[in-house]
């Protein structure tokens, strides 16, 4: 199939098999030469802008190391990226939907995340992560035993050491409401733990921009939910990410659409406090838990 347009699976399914060829150690010339293509048009599939006929990516996929669920997850995804763009949102219906999350935050040059009444993803420590999900287990989690709730909780770090580690560094705004601090996770050493988390980070890394919406604040465009969006710069237009707490995400990336995500940031950083001022604030909040 020759080159074509950057869609949603097929991004996803480019990043997740750079990933695997990063880690597997494989030279772009081996990877081609394995399947019977040019290496320019398995770079194009890494860019998410070719497609592989099923047997060809089962091929490749096995050939960097991909097995199990793996391999399943990728096949899935060659399956949609076959599919011709409808300019439709994209639902994420597959297995462990998180990973398409952390492969636009692997290749994107930008990030811009809301939430509300909770930390976001990027920043939440060990310690606030495993109270969330405690706190979910036997409603929107299955319970797990000890060993898969570490799991958990080391794919979210990790992710983290992914974002903030890149070689490329990412210019990253996460926006929050003050109300998550009166949101009560876990307990009072869990809330200073993570208000000390995010303060460690902020000052290990300057591209990453803690803005806080403080309370009360009048004309907030965003109170009915958390939004994310991804930026490429010239590689392809932005993708806007709408997590839910219980079943299928939704990712969107007609220009529309994210111009209305981005119209809603622009908002955000007039009513939020700067940077400066929401860690003097995360700082406060630290010392009043820990009384």
């Amino acid at each position: 199939m020759a080159k074509g347009a950057a869609t949603m699976p097929r991004v996803f399914l480019g990043v997740a098999l750079a990933q695997l060829r990063s880690d597997a150690g494989i030279s772009l010339e081996a990877a081609a030469k394995h399947v019977g293509k040019p290496r320019q048009r398995l770079m194009n599939l890494l860019e998410g802008r070719a497609t592989f006929t099923a047997e060809e990516l089962t091929t490749l996929a096995k050939y960097l190391g991909a097995t199990g669920d793996r391999l399943s997850e990728l096949e899935s995804l060659g399956a949609e990226a076959r599919k011709s763009p409808t300019g439709d949102p994209y639902t994420d219906l597959g297995p462990e939907s998180w990973r398409r999350v952390a492969y636009l935050e692997a290749k994107a040059e930008s990030i811009q995340a809301y939430e509300n009444g909770v930390f976001p993803a990027l920043v939440q420590s060990g310690e606030y992560l495993t109270a969330l999900n405690e706190a979910s287990e036997g409603i929107w989690l299955d319970a797990a035993p000890e060993p898969a709730r570490a799991k958990r909780v080391a794919a979210r770090l990790e992710r983290q050491r992914s974002v903030f580690d890149h070689a490329d560094s990412k210019h990253i705004q996460l926006y929050f409401t003050e109300d998550t601090f009166n949101a009560g996770v876990g307990s009072a050493d869990v809330m200073a733990a993570q208000c000390d988390y995010i303060t460690e980070l902020a000052r290990a890394y300057q591209n990453l921009a803690i803005r806080i919406i403080p309370s009360p604040v009048w004309d907030n465009p965003a109170h009915y939910g958390a939004f994310v969006l991804f930026g490429f710069g010239a590689l392809l237009r932005p993708i806007g990410f709408l997590p839910v707490i219980y079943g299928p995400s939704t990712y969107i990336d007609k220009p529309e659409d994210t111009d209305r995500i981005a119209r809603a940031f622009e908002r955000l950083d007039q009513l939020a406090l700067s940077r400066d001022d929401s860690l003097a604030m995360v700082a406060a909040k630290s010392e009043g838990f820990s009384k």
